[in-house]
């Protein structure tokens, strides 16, 4: 059972890492131009270490979201035939 809430809440989060990363991108490619190579990748490796984390925790909360959905539903199915 999927509440319109959830499905806005995780493309928030989606649109979120998009925006992280291409921040990140923006500003390493900046920094790659104006100050060198060493601390551009460093930018953009924290960014991009970011981005995969911020995913992990938005299809971590989508995954129990569904759990506790399918364990409600199988609750109330339960208590109805009680």
């Amino acid at each position: 059972m999927l509440s319109p809430s959830i499905d806005r809440r995780t493309l928030l989060s989606q649109l979120r890492t998009a925006l992280l990363l291409g921040a990140g991108f923006g500003i390493g490619l900046w920094l790659w131009v104006t100050q060198g190579a060493r601390f551009a990748g460093v930018v953009l490796a924290v960014t991009i270490l970011s981005g995969i984390v911020w995913q992990y925790r938005v299809y971590a909360a989508r995954r129990w979201h569904a759990l506790m959905d399918a364990y409600a539903e199988r609750e109330m199915a339960q208590r109805q035939r009680r």
